[in-house]
């Protein structure tokens, strides 16, 4: 019995080494029809970057010395797929759990 809760906790420990959890300081979900995009500012030591995922890719759309820098490009984007008829809004709170990588995105 040791043995296989030994087994679980190690798994349980791996798993948390390769997920990260980003917490964006603005999180937008836009939706036309079952498409559904995100925007958001993610934030750490050396600034902010506004992120714009689109069918399940992230790409950066801007970069910032802080997340107020950030929020034009999230803004504009948002206004722009509002135009589009998309239907967006905030999640506040929110937390994204992600698989850690090595790469500086």
């Amino acid at each position: 019995m040791n043995f296989l809760l030994s087994i679980l906790i190690a798994s349980s420990v791996a798993q948390a080494a390769i997920e990260s959890v980003i917490e964006p300081q603005k999180y937008i979900l836009c939706k036309n029809k079952s498409i559904v995009r995100t925007i958001r500012i993610e934030t750490d030591g050396e600034g902010c970057k506004a992120k714009y995922t689109k069918a399940g890719v992230d790409r950066v759309i801007g970069y910032g010395s802080s997340a107020g820098a950030c929020n034009r490009f999230v803004d504009n984007v948002k206004s722009n797929l509002e135009e589009a008829s998309w239907v967006c809004r905030s999640l506040s709170n929110s937390k994204i759990t992600a698989q850690a990588s090595d790469e500086n995105e």
